[in-house]
């Protein structure tokens, strides 16, 4: 098999696969955005293996720097966010320059 093939899902099914043996699992950018998404939102381990298509064990062994920072990953996506809000800001948009004050509020 090459690894231009797809399943039904749409996902590439690696090179040989169905051999004997595990298949080998490939990190890639898209997979630890998703990990990172799934943990802002409190997801457990077995919830995000099951989200990639992969086992805890495996999810554990190629994402364990992601896994430690559990706590931090929504203050890191707040933190992202209001980043590009205080850039708008910086552009004199008032629109955002209005919410940024009702966020500030809502803080308080």
């Amino acid at each position: 098999m090459s690894a231009y093939e797809f399943d039904l899902l749409g996902d590439t099914i690696p090179e040989g696969f169905g051999g004997r043996g595990r298949s080998y699992h490939k990190l890639n950018y898209e997979n630890s955005r998703l990990i990172n998404l799934l943990l802002e939102f409190w997801k457990t381990q077995s919830e995000i293996s099951s989200a990639l298509g992969n086992t805890k064990p495996t999810l554990c062994k190629n994402y364990f720097r992601q896994l430690k920072v559990k706590d931090d990953a929504r203050a890191r996506v707040e933190a992202k966010c209001l980043g590009k809000l205080m850039d708008l800001v910086d552009a004199g948009n008032v629109a955002v320059i209005k919410e940024y004050f009702v966020g500030l509020e809502r803080a308080d």
